[in-house]
């Protein structure tokens, strides 16, 4: 229910339209139907808008997050059970915004909007309105966090509403014998309520020494004591997520009991499974703080994502779920499952936490129990949680063997959660990791139909496009790619942590099509949500800087890609030391720098600093080794070095093909600095064979504008030059400038290779000298040596080459 939703009719009458009641029976045709008459004549006037805009806005389905975010209730944003009592929330934001005129919680986006809604954190009231003091204290309690300390349902709120105190002052004494009358009644129905109420009342006692202050202190003391940089900013954010998930935990379980007890719509039984999964979830929580309370830097490392992994409460909502596959267990195999649920429990938090070692060790563990158990779903879960850690712990081809148990072991049982993360799990591990395309496309069809089956979730929806996405991009399917990425972005909260890896992988499709603004735009939210979440020095963030940096450094922006360069490299020096691998990005950015200003010198110890620290972590053969050998040879050929640069190139090319296979557009920059060296050493069909190569893998990946596809053009073009085909030399040359080039260096040397194509063709020679004329004045003053070789040829071109 929102401020849209109230049409008034040419009568005068308000209506209440599109309103979806909060109801967790409902039948979706039974959600946001209009208590209007089709043919009501005074809505004529406001149909046609109202229906477009119906048409637009999805409904509000009772627990899911579809609806406007400015309106929902806490339970929505949580996606956990909804009642009148979210009506009542969603009610009240809207009369709040009637009577203050503007919404009660505050949010430049739909995060910090719905932190404020989680925690109740409520904006000053706008100064000029006079509101009653009775009016706003009914409204506060409209928009109380927690469902139980709202009005018991909208008649109670509609009855505060009414109930004005000077109108009720006026018409006591008339109505003295009335209200007495309805004293005592209401004393004596409230008294029965609160008498069946109190039962319900003890949900808070149970966080004692699970989460409450002094868990809290322990858990504070452990991540400060770390001495890490950014341990101060994980702090709060970890507080936050315990807190909300405590006071969400306190408010189900009121909301189970009283759903038996006070409100007669559950059976017992139906109470006991769902209580049994609220004591699983306090065990859950009470593994996590221990774990956080005894917190090193590898821990504390990964604190937000230990206190953002807990699993949602919703499922504590979900009777067949709860029952699956337990229902005729005996005694002592439903006691072995339970404490298998608590052993998984930990496998969980210490994957969570990057303990992966001994993690592995606990899920290894957990395979035996279930094996002892007898029980399949249980040893389903078991071996998928096994391959969660091996896969963790780089063991990659053992991981790929228990997601298969696990997913063919949840065929035989019908157990479809397990099959499809499993699945979803083998799509990335087996296409990504493993390098097998059309086994990982297998997987993902088997995903998208168990997913289907299950109605589709969210939450496993957006982990699979993400998945995909990740896969198509290594196969170079941008298209397929940015699909699957947008729609992963668009399934997910817009809290969920998993949201800020999402907008990096998209800007990692955006760039490697060619795509830099929109790369550029993805990272930029990439790192504000990473900010938000983890706080701006924690390592995460590190990558997605770099990967800014990189952008901003292909576009020709220099000195906003030094800036995040280096802000990676002091994040990631601070947390890991000067020696880590993750170190190879930044300064392979800052290596692409100091030869687009012209210090080979600086150039070269860069790129060599990151050969050694890839080499040392992944050895001689990783495909990144091969991209660093490569610009090592790009900076070698700038210095002149032609047989050390063609060296570097063919031990690059060698390791690139090895690793990424011949078909990968990967190759191309490589073949086209090989191509450029044996131009210069006078191997041109070699050379031809080279650019004709990576012109073919980059069409093949890229649209036709795709600003990679300049570099190779540009070497095609100088070949001609070279072997005395000027004629051939201008088609390759035009559209190399068509597409543009950032790098001025580059830019002039396209420039001067086109004027001499012009001129030894007398096609334009007026425009073949203003081209060289533009390519000296493009040179920088403090020239490199690639500069100031272009620049001597320019001098000396033009000095051959005047007009009549």
């Amino acid at each position: 229910f929102k401020p849209d939703n109230v049409l008034v009719g040419t009568d005068g009458r308000a209506r209440v339209l599109d309103f979806g009641l909060a109801r967790s029976d409902a039948h979706p045709d039974e959600l946001g139907v209009s208590t209007e008459r089709s043919d009501d004549p005074a809505l004529e006037s406001t149909r046609s808008r109202h229906s477009r805009r119906s048409s637009e806005q999805p409904l509000t389905a009772a627990g899911t997050l579809i609806g406007t975010p400015a309106y929902m209730s806490p339970e929505q944003h949580l996606r956990i059970a909804t009642d009148p009592r979210s009506d009542q929330f969603s009610f009240c934001v809207s009369l709040y915004e009637g009577v203050y005129g503007e919404r009660p919680f505050a949010g430049h986006n739909a995060n910090e909007l719905r932190g404020g809604v989680l925690t109740g954190r409520m904006r000053e009231p706008p100064p000029g309105r006079k509101i009653p003091a009775w009016l706003r204290k009914v409204l506060l309690r409209g928009l109380k966090v927690v469902p139980e300390d709202r009005f018991l349902d909208m008649h109670a709120l509609l009855a505060a509403l009414a109930a004005d105190p000077g109108r009720v002052r006026r018409r006591w004494l008339v109505g003295a014998g009335l209200v007495a009358i309805a004293a005592v009644a209401g004393i004596t129905l409230a008294e029965q309520r609160n008498s069946e109420a109190e039962v319900c009342r003890g949900a808070a006692r149970l966080l004692v020494g699970v989460w409450d202050e002094s868990r809290a202190a322990a858990v504070q003391s452990a991540l400060t004591s770390t001495g890490l940089l950014y341990a101060r900013d994980t702090w709060p954010r970890v507080q936050e997520q315990l807190d909300m998930y405590a006071k969400t935990w306190q408010a189900v379980h009121v909301e189970v009991c009283e759903a038996t007890n006070v409100r007669r719509t559950q059976s017992a039984e139906r109470m006991d499974l769902r209580m049994t999964c609220l004591a699983e979830s306090l065990a859950e929580l009470r593994t996590v703080v221990d774990l956080l309370a005894a917190a090193d830097a590898q821990v504390a490392e990964r604190a937000v994502q230990v206190a953002t992994g807990l699993r949602p409460l919703s499922r504590c909502a979900d009777s067949a779920a709860l029952t699956a596959g337990r229902a005729t267990l005996s005694p002592a195999t439903t006691a072995a499952v339970r404490d298998l649920d608590t052993l998984l429990v930990q496998v969980r938090a210490e994957h969570d936490a990057g303990r992966y070692a001994r993690g592995l060790q606990l899920a290894r563990e957990a395979v035996v129990a279930a094996d002892r158990s007898g029980h399949d779903p249980a040893r389903a879960e078991a071996l998928r949680h096994r391959g969660l850690l091996e896969e963790g712990a780089g063991d990659f081809a053992a991981a790929e063997r228990s997601y298969e148990s696990a997913y063919w072991l949840g065929e035989a049982v019908g157990d479809d959660h397990v099959r499809v993360e499993s699945a979803i799990s083998l799509i990335e591990l087996v296409g990504e990791r493993l390098g097998r395309d059309r086994d990982s496309v297998q997987w993902g069809r088997h995903a998208g139909a168990l997913l289907h089956r299950l109605g589709d979730p969210p939450d496993l929806e957006a982990q699979l496009q993400a998945s995909l996405g990740v896969v198509h991009s290594r196969y170079a399917r941008h298209d397929e790619a940015q699909r699957a990425l947008e729609r992963a972005i668009a399934l997910t909260d817009p809290a969920d942590p998993r949201l800020t890896t999402f907008y990096r992988q998209l800007g990692n499709v955006h760039y490697r099509r060619g795509h830099y603004p929109d790369a550029q735009a993805a990272y930029t939210r990439a790192v504000e949500l990473g900010e938000a979440a983890l706080g701006p020095d924690h390592p995460d963030l590190g990558r997605t800087i770099s990967n800014l940096g990189e952008t901003h450094r292909i576009q020709g922006h220099i000195d906003e890609a030094e800036h995040h360069f280096r802000r990676s490299i002091a994040i990631w020096e601070q947390a890991f030391g000067p020696e880590h691998s993750l170190l190879a990005p930044p300064y392979n950015g800052l290596g692409t720098l100091a030869l687009l200003r012209g210090d080979t010198g600086a150039a070269v110890d860069h790129f060599e600093r990151v050969r050694s620290l890839l080499s040392r972590s992944y050895g001689p053969d990783h495909p990144d080794v091969g991209a660093v050998t490569s610009n090592l040879g790009e900076v070698l050929l700038v210095q002149g070095s032609l047989a050390e640069s063609r060296r570097h190139s063919e031990r690059a090319l060698q390791i690139l093909e090895k690793s990424l296979g011949r078909e990968h557009d990967g190759l191309a920059d490589v073949l086209c600095n090989l191509g450029r060296a044996l131009v210069l050493q006078g191997e041109l069909t070699q050379a031809g064979e080279h650019y004709a190569r990576a012109l073919a893998l980059l069409e093949h990946s890229h649209d036709a504008n795709f600003a990679g596809l300049a570099k190779p053009l540009t070497g095609q073009g100088l070949l001609a030059l070279a072997a005395g085909r000027p004629t051939d030399a201008l088609p390759p040359l035009e559209r190399a400038l068509a597409i543009g080039v950032a790098d001025p260096a580059k830019l002039a040397e396209l420039h001067l290779a086109l004027a001499r194509a012009l001129w030894a063709t007398r096609a334009d020679r007026p425009r073949a000298r203003a081209l060289a004329e533009q390519a000296r004045s493009e040179l920088a003053a403090d020239a490199g040596p690639m500069q100031a070789r272009i620049g001597d040829q320019l001098t000396e071109w033009l000095a051959a080459h005047p007009l009549p």
